[in-house]
């Protein structure tokens, strides 16, 4: 009986005890490995950052919600750094804000976390393979070089001509026509018989052959005399081939000179239509063919140059001051308008100033005013006043206010009146 009723009390309990919370199911044992999940993953996380030094781009690889979640949390913990100076504590708190109330939920985080960061570490493995793979082969083109270079200078001392050596260098390793004309040119090889070799071996245009040639610091003179001679080219496509393979004016003046026999009449053209500027064209004729400032302005200006581009040339090429760069300009029949633009902008003069210059140099009231005018925007009674100042008579400066402002007689006398007097 007594057994009957400890059986009746403990089935009782049973069905009226409430049933254990989620919580309360999760011993504190899974908890601590919880803890201590999270911080595994930090550590190995702070470790294959540094290890690989990955970037922003690696994590962008990335894939899923697992991937793009570890990526959030390493980019948190950066704040701007590079990737590799995260610390496995700053992970571990960007991590830990992942973390819930439920320890369930807790665990798929933490499994997500490990999924990703398995990915991560495959990404960095493949990154860093490739990598080592690049360095391979660029170690065996290091070895590679200096086998190419032995074997042109081998067979140059037997007398192999540049083709023949060029054939072996694209066939058996491989070399582009850049490399193998930086091998011939190590060799000792010419401009001319390199030129030969870019042609026959590698198809290369002039154009082509002319920016090789200048890579590789021959002279203007001399990669023209290449092409002329091996592509029987005329001078005007030499000279375009020069300028695409960036020379200057004055290399290309040399080179016209000295291979084609070119004259100053010639050359200064041919640089005008190859779009040099004035200052450019101004010293080439200058340093190749010895121009003096004479004649070369006068040969800028049959060129269609203006008053503004040939003071600055002559300004900067010849170091003439504003005196003589304005006489000059006035000997070349440039207007007063034109000496004013050229005088403003070139030396940076004011009005005033150019109004004496211009008179100095000849010029009538009109045309001073006329230039004013257009060029400083002055007004009628700021002429007057500028024409009285530099000594004009009433009558001169009446007449110049006329022509230049469409001024009625009387306005323009009632005017100077108050200017004069």
């Amino acid at each position: 009986m007594k057994s009957t009723c400890l059986i009746a009390v403990v089935v009782t309990w049973f069905l009226w005890s409430p049933p254990a919370t989620a919580a309360q199911a999760v011993t504190k044992y899974d908890v601590k490995k919880l803890d201590e999940g999270f911080k595994q993953v930090a550590i190995q996380t702070a470790q294959l950052l540094n290890k690989y030094r990955l970037t922003a781009a690696d994590l962008a690889s990335l894939r899923g919600k697992s991937g793009r979640r570890l990526a959030q949390c390493i980019m948190a913990a950066a704040k701007g750094r590079a990737l590799s100076a995260i610390s496995s504590k700053e992970l571990l708190s960007a991590f830990l804000k992942l973390r819930s109330q439920d320890p369930a939920r807790d665990q798929k985080t933490l499994d997500s976390l490990n999924t990703a960061l398995k990915a991560l570490t495959k990404i960095a493995q493949a990154r860093e393979k490739e990598l080592r793979k690049r360095l391979l082969v660029a170690r065996r083109r290091a070895d590679l070089q200096e086998t190419a270079d032995q074997l042109a200078a081998r067979m140059k001392a037997a007398g192999k001509t540049a083709i023949e050596i060029a054939v072996k260098l694209k066939t058996e390793f491989n070399e582009t026509a850049e490399r193998t004309a930086e091998i011939l040119r190590r060799a000792g090889f010419s401009a001319r018989e390199i030129t030969e070799a870019m042609k026959v071996v590698f198809s290369k245009s002039g154009s082509a052959v002319a920016s090789i040639l200048q890579a590789l610091k021959f002279r203007a003179a001399e990669i023209a005399s290449a092409l002329k001679q091996v592509y029987r080219s005329t001078a005007s496509d030499v000279a375009t081939w020069l300028v695409q393979a960036g020379c200057s004016a004055i290399e290309v003046a040399t080179a016209l000179k000295e291979t084609f026999g070119e004259t100053v009449s010639h050359v200064a053209p041919r640089l005008k239509q190859l779009g040099f500027q004035a200052q450019e064209t101004a010293r080439a004729l200058k340093e190749v063919f010895g121009q003096t400032e004479s004649q070369v302005a006068s040969r800028l200006k049959q060129l269609g140059s203006t008053a503004r581009q040939i003071a600055t040339a002559l300004k900067n090429v010849f170091r003439r001051t504003e005196a003589q760069v304005a006489s000059r300009l006035k000997a070349l029949g440039y207007t007063a308008i034109e000496v004013a633009k050229a005088l403003k902008s070139v030396f940076g003069r004011t009005a005033s100033q150019v109004a004496s210059r211009l008179k100095h140099l000849g010029y009538s009231a009109a045309q001073i005013a006329q230039a004013l005018k257009a060029v400083f925007g002055k007004t009628a009674s700021q002429v007057g006043q500028m024409l009285k100042a530099l000594g004009y008579s009433f009558r001169t400066v009446l007449d110049a206010l006329v022509a230049v402002f469409k001024m009625a007689v009387s306005e323009a006398t009632a005017l100077l009146v108050e200017i004069f007097n």
